[in-house]
């Protein structure tokens, strides 16, 4: 190999052997997704292989409510909501804490909360920064 001409870095890629293993077992289950679905417990038959690649690039700052770290090292993860988001409110909790679990390596439980106008919240401490959201 030729050394850069430059006085920049060159990478060279060299594939692990997870990968080669990867690239074996899906050439194993496109030829033999009949025989090997059942071992994984799957009584489905499949009708055609679809793509295995998810490309996503996007930068995008996710603003969580609130994190703590737990005694036992985990993190709760606590979202407030002064709107009723439905599932799509879910999901991008969802997304918050699988992304802040892997780049963070912990366990996290995620809790939400509706707070409505006619929500009656328990503590006057809790009352007044509500009302303090709310102006």
């Amino acid at each position: 190999m030729q050394a850069p001409t430059d006085s920049r870095q060159t990478a060279i890629s060299v594939p692990s052997a997870s990968q080669y293993e990867d690239a074996a077992m899906k050439m194993v289950l496109q030829f033999f997704a009949d025989e090997l679905l059942p071992f994984f417990g799957i009584k489905e038959r499949a009708v055609r292989i679809v793509p295995t690649e998810l490309i996503h690039m996007e930068i995008r700052k996710f603003y969580q409510d609130f994190n703590l770290e737990m005694e036992d090292g985990s993190w709760a993860h606590f979202e407030f909501q002064s709107t009723n988001e439905g599932l799509k409110g879910l999901k991008r909790f969802r997304s918050y804490e699988a992304l802040a679990s892997y780049q963070h390596n912990v366990a996290i439980k995620t809790g939400s909360k509706l707070l409505t106008k006619s929500h009656k919240m328990q503590t006057p401490f809790l009352q007044r920064i509500l009302k303090k959201l709310r102006r």
